[in-house]
This record gives C-alpha cells, sequence and structure tokens, in this order.
C-alpha cells in the first residue's frame, strides 16, 4: 500500500504590511520611519489583544514568526486588502487619527497584519513587496 507523503509548507508566519505613504483627498503624506514603525506594532499588538481575547481566559495567542513588508502607498495597501479578502486570508488593520498628520476628523488605514499562514498562502499577493523599510528615497 502506497502512503502519500504530505508537501512540507514550512511554518507559518504573519505578515505586516505598512504603506510609506498615505493619501488624504488630493494630497500624499509620507510616513516617517518611526510612524511607519509604529503603525506595525500597533496593529500587531491589536491583533495579538483580540486573538488572546477571542481565546478565552484559558487560551494564549501564540508567537508567530513575523514578516513586516513596504508597500507604496494607501492605493497598494487597499489592493492587498482586495487580494487577502478573495483569499479568504483574515487580517487585521490599524487606523490612525493622527489630526497634526492627517487633518481633523480623518481616520486612515495605516498597517495591516494577517492571520498566521503559510508563504504559499500569499503567493502572488505578498511575495513581490519588499521587506520594510523598503525603498524610502
Amino acid at each position: 500500500m502506497k502512503t502519500m507523503k504530505t508537501k512540507d509548507r514550512g511554518e507559518k508566519r504573519t505578515y505586516t504590511v505598512i504603506p510609506a505613504t498615505v493619501q488624504v483627498m488630493d494630497k500624499s503624506i509620507r510616513q516617517p520611519l518611526g510612524r511607519q514603525a509604529q503603525q506595525g506594532q500597533h496593529v500587531m499588538g491589536r491583533y495579538m489583544w483580540i486573538q488572546g481575547f477571542h481565546a478565552g481566559p484559558l487560551g494564549k495567542w501564540v508567537p508567530t514568526t513575523g514578516i513586516t513588508l513596504a508597500c507604496r502607498d494607501s492605493k497598494e495597501l487597499g489592493h492587498v486588502l482586495y487580494l487577502l479578502t478573495r483569499a479568504n486570508i483574515e487580517y487585521e488593520i490599524f487606523m490612525d487619527d493622527n489630526a497634526e498628520a492627517y487633518g481633523p476628523g480623518i481616520r486612515l488605514i495605516t498597517a495591516i497584519c494577517t492571520e498566521p499562514v503559510y508563504k504559499d498562502q500569499v503567493t502572488g499577493i505578498l511575495d513581490y513587496l519588499p521587506l520594510w523599510p523598503g525603498e524610502q528615497g
């Protein structure tokens, strides 16, 4: 009797994606590297809190390898969200409402992170993005 070999998909990992610029109306605002880093921490912290909350009082969030990627702008981030949704990959978003940077009452998606996934699950979705901090010129 033949036994089927299962393909080793490697370990699961979370992916955080941070745009270098965000668009407000017709204006493009370059996010300083420090703000980009903080947005990535915010979204991952939010994800971990939600996962711990859903796990219940006896549950525990399990740390995974994390990969942080850069995208050009809000438009590209929106495209990534669309592709993740089509692939049924869950993600968390972080919306920043920094009035000094964006204007009063404006909230923008400034970072996202995925649920733990195998690398092959995001082929064609995230594999073309550079590691953060990417091109900052």
